[in-house]
């Protein structure tokens, strides 16, 4: 019978005496901030500026973030092939950058422009754990932005090593 480490079983007891949800609150307060980055766009936007985005936003390892389809909205097909040709256009063989379709975090950020870039701790709403910037800027940019303007001294040191990272370091 394999023993398992102490904190393994204190977590798997309040499994099972608290639920799940409540178990995994206890875990992921014992873990470090999970850091979130995100360049949210729109399709209508100029396809020079998206083409921009998406090289940086391959570099970074930053996904681009859209609020829903391109046209209609059951128009999958439209929306992929223009994402096809903006990473090809951007990266060519090197595989383009991520996309996601996730309108909710529109929501939960407050997302009015684009392109906007935001730099979050967690996944929470609240202003003090995210920092954003609007405006027809570069995503290097904008980090650098961020690494010096900010008033939360974690914001600006997580910026800066996204940034050194990305734009230094290649």
């Amino acid at each position: 019978m394999t023993r398992l480490p102490k904190i393994k079983f204190a977590l798997l007891s309040l499994l099972l005496l608290c639920g799940e949800l409540q178990a995994q609150s206890l875990y992921e307060s014992m873990r470090p901030p999970k850091w979130n980055s995100y360049i949210f766009v729109s399709l209508k936007m100029p396809s020079s500026t998206l083409i921009a985005l998406a090289k940086e936003s391959q570099q970074a390892g930053i996904p681009m973030i859209l609020a829903g389809f391109e046209g209609n909205q059951t128009s999958i097909g439209t929306t992929r092939d223009r994402i096809q040709s903006i990473n090809s256009a951007c990266c060519g063989k090197r595989g383009g950058t991520k996309w996601q379709i996730y309108p909710q975090l529109f929501e939960r950020y407050k997302i009015h422009e684009v392109p906007t870039f935001v730099l979050a701790k967690g996944d929470s709403e609240s202003p003090a754990d995210f920092v954003k910037i609007s405006g027809d800027i570069a995503l290097a940019d904008a980090l650098k932005r961020i690494a010096q303007q900010s008033t939360q001294a974690e914001m600006r040191a997580r910026a800066k090593q996204i940034y050194t990272k990305a734009f230094i370091n290649n």
